[in-house]
């Protein structure tokens, strides 16, 4: 039998974690965010990761993608591990008939989504991306 560690860190509330996301979206490139997963459905435990899907216009390599996003949204949302996909609309696009697509298009919670007239105010990205 596995022994259960008892700890007494707290949980961070649904609707904090979700603005994070949407706090951490609205100061990057990202058109749209979204939650997918547990924190999505309302059922996220201790255990629980962060999953959550950024849509930008981008042409870095995949993983290079992920470095602008990782360490600001654990910070923000307050501890969960965090597993983040970025996309350019025209990979999504390209894989939208894939289950794990289709599954993450359809439960995912929408958080963020920039709205036209932004566009022309996108923030620069800076640091944090390894050159």
């Amino acid at each position: 039998m596995i022994p259960r560690i008892k700890t007494k860190a707290r949980l961070p509330e649904r609707e904090r974690v979700l603005s994070a996301v949407a706090e951490v979206a609205a100061a990057s490139p990202a058109l749209e965010a979204r939650v997918f997963g547990s924190w999505a459905r309302g059922t996220q435990s201790r255990r629980s990761d962060l999953d959550v899907l950024i849509i930008e216009e981008t042409t870095e390599p995949f993983l290079r993608r992920l470095d602008r996003y990782l360490l600001p949204l654990y910070q923000a949302a307050g501890g969960p591990p965090v597993e983040v996909l970025v996309y350019a609309p025209s990979e999504l696009a390209a894989m939208r008939e894939r289950p794990f697509i289709r599954r993450i298009l359809a439960e995912s919670v929408l958080v963020y989504r920039r709205q036209a007239d932004d566009a022309l105010r996108r923030p620069e990205t800076t640091g944090d991306i390894a050159e």
